[in-house]
């Protein structure tokens, strides 16, 4: 058990911290898929967080007034896990982010015996620097499968050299996409020949429901990350 000055972390507190040291940021909502909790118990929860952020072990930001409450690590609570604190948070990186927590939540679910490590740990990971331009996955699933969730285009030579990386590195078995523009997949199944190691899947998000959906492929399930077995590429 961790202490903070002689004052011991109870579980769920270290819990929490733990969760936004995965990613970075959270969302506050977030805590409830965390948690799996009915109303009564979100109360409790937030009564957690309050005593966190009086301990000056998280952050509270509110970027939009009516919008979700986002939490992140204060110096005391980022150097418990050797990281440092954020400072600044970016609404178009928020979106990205917080999309790719809701995908973590479902893979997490569905196949709860998998070790799931995102970009934020794999850059800790590999001594990777803040915008330096070296490839890891949103997410990478037992060191086999990586996700990708792209919401803006990046530019042609970029995408190649991310596309040929992918299909070069031999330990990865799979690598899915999940993109919001028709073009965006096109654009990535065209680049990489349709080389069957990638695969694009479209998304529809917004606050109340998530869907996934198989683009230029014969897949026929309604939702690809409840109805693909990715153990398929886990134990092959």
């Amino acid at each position: 058990m961790l202490t903070i000055l002689s004052k011991p972390l109870r579980s769920p507190e270290l819990l929490i911290l733990e969760f936004i040291a995965k990613f970075g940021v959270v969302a506050k909502s977030h805590l409830s898929s965390l948690f799996q909790l009915n109303s009564l118990e979100i109360i409790q929860i937030n009564t957690l967080v309050r005593s966190l952020v009086r301990r000056k072990l998280i952050i509270q930001h509110q970027i939009l007034l009516e919008g979700d409450i986002y939490l992140t690590l204060a110096s005391a609570g980022a150097q418990l896990f050797n990281q440092k604190s954020i400072d600044k948070l970016s609404l178009l990186k928020l979106n990205h982010d917080m999309l790719l927590i809701e995908i973590y939540f479902i893979y997490r679910q569905q196949y709860t015996d998998t070790e799931i490590i995102t970009e934020y740990e794999l850059k800790r990971i590999n001594g990777i620097k803040v915008g330096e331009k070296k490839k890891v996955p949103d997410l990478l699933i037992n060191d086999l499968i990586a996700i990708e969730l792209e919401l803006t285009e990046k530019s042609h030579a970029r995408l190649v050299e991310i596309i040929n990386y992918y299909i070069l590195d031999t330990s990865l078995k799979q690598v899915i996409y999940y993109v919001k523009s028709k073009s965006l997949a096109k654009k990535i199944l065209n680049l990489s020949g349709s080389h069957p190691k990638l695969k694009v899947f479209m998304i529809d998000s917004d606050t109340t429901k998530f869907s996934v959906s198989p683009y230029l492929l014969n897949v026929t399930a309604d939702s690809y990350i409840q109805d693909f077995d990715i153990n398929e590429y886990l134990t092959s």
